[in-house]
């Protein structure tokens, strides 16, 4: 029940440097006291809408995890490191990690996404001293570590919003092992600032489908995202199992695996066995959560610009976009006015969306002929030809000539 010490993770070091491929290892198990969170991360930089943080009925457990990231910059934690006595070593990043003790694997998961985010080399001008920004959808907090890697520990605030609760604790878990005791990265200055809300087009209450095995899927009450029909669900898994070309996706690299069980396994038994999978997996506990709009926080923490704005909400993406207009009127071309100078005061953009109803074309127009932005889209590997709805997710960057 300790976090890993600095010979675990130069094991660690060590075999990634001798294998290409990712390597995920749990380290040990962590149920953390009531007091590990305190409300607050324990860099005193984090904050709340008003009042105290919320805390959780009941502290989630969670567990400790070791992410080898190959190809990411290298690490400056002092909880991780390069491995400079392997020799002719590539030096690799070496993280340790909390993730929800109900959610195996997710980290990895979400941490790879984020590696998504960065692979154009699209926002390397922005990773520069003193970028503020603006994680929606925070999770874990995979997205802000990675940027106060990335930055080196320049950046001058990351605002973190999670409004579920146990979510919320792992992440704050997540930053505090991060910056406490006193890290390179700490003493760099970078400040995280942990909000116990989320964003949308207006200020609220609303109900959150949970998803304790799935965290990273949880989002509104019945949006796309969040309310998924089962049987079509465990139908489309199955279809992509019984195609070769999906092999990579499910078999991990294991091509026999995938050919047994195409050869051997009765379509029958696969359904069953999936929708015993799908069951587990899209469990959904209720909880009313808070939102805020996006135009009201900056007003509040005056900031006259923000560097890059990450938004994974699970199906809300333009509820939070709209959430610039609060309080303005867009039938009048005032209000038409305003709406794009504080787009303009937003530098870059970088989302998951999914694209329900003619969400991505509304969303593109917003961007590109009220944003001025320069909108590219991107498409994970598994999510082509849609997911497991059938609900087409991209990535999507907004970025500026200049």
């Amino acid at each position: 029940n300790t976090p890993p010490t600095q010979g675990q993770l130069t094991l660690v070091s060590r075999l990634c440097d001798r294998k290409s491929s990712q390597v995920f290892i749990i380290m040990s198990s962590s149920n953390m006291s009531a007091g590990g969170g305190g409300g607050t991360t324990s860099n005193n930089n984090s904050d709340s809408k008003k009042g105290g943080m919320r805390r959780p009925a009941s502290v989630p457990k969670l567990r400790s995890v070791a992410l080898c990231l190959n190809g990411a910059t290298t690490t400056t934690d002092s909880h991780g490191g390069d491995d400079d006595d392997a020799a002719g070593a590539t030096p690799v990043n070496v993280t340790p990690f909390y993730e929800l003790a109900s959610a195996p694997g997710q980290a990895q998961v979400i941490v790879d996404q984020v590696a998504d985010y960065f692979a154009s080399g699209k926002l390397n001008h922005l990773l520069k001293p003193n970028v503020v920004a603006l994680d929606v959808g925070a999770n874990i907090g995979s997205f802000a570590l990675e940027l106060m890697r990335r930055t080196g520990g320049h950046a001058q605030a990351i605002y973190c919003f999670e409004p579920v609760d146990r979510t919320r604790h792992a992440l704050m878990e997540n930053v505090k092992r991060t910056l406490d005791p006193a890290t390179p990265l700490r003493a760099a200055g970078t400040i995280v600032r942990v909000q116990d809300y989320g964003l949308g087009r207006e200020t609220g209450t609303i109900t959150f489908d949970v998803r304790p095995h799935a965290p990273a899927c949880s989002g509104a009450e019945g949006l796309a995202a969040s309310a998924m029909n089962r049987d079509a669900q465990v139908a489309r898994i199955v279809d992509k199992m019984r195609d070769p070309e999906n092999d990579d996706m499910w078999a991990k690299g294991k091509p026999r695996v995938a050919s047994a069980v195409r050869a051997l396994v009765p379509t029958f038994m696969l359904k069953a066995g999936i929708g015993l999978w799908v069951d587990y997996y899209n469990k959904v506990e209720k909880e009313e959560v808070k939102l805020d709009t996006i135009a009201n926080f900056m007003q509040r923490e005056h900031l006259d610009h923000v560097d890059l704005l990450k938004v994974d909400v699970e199906g809300a993406e333009e509820d939070v976009l709209m959430g610039m207009a609060d309080g303005l009127d867009l039938e009048s071309p005032g209000g038409i006015a305003e709406l794009k100078e504080r787009w303009s005061r937003v530098g870059a953009i970088v989302m998951e969306l999914h694209d329900v109803d003619g969400r991505l074309h509304r969303v593109r127009h917003l961007l590109e002929s009220v944003g001025g932005f320069r909108v590219d889209l991107e498409q994970e590997e598994v999510f082509k030809g849609g997911d497991a709805q059938g609900v087409d997710v991209w990535n999507v960057l907004a970025t500026r000539d200049d």
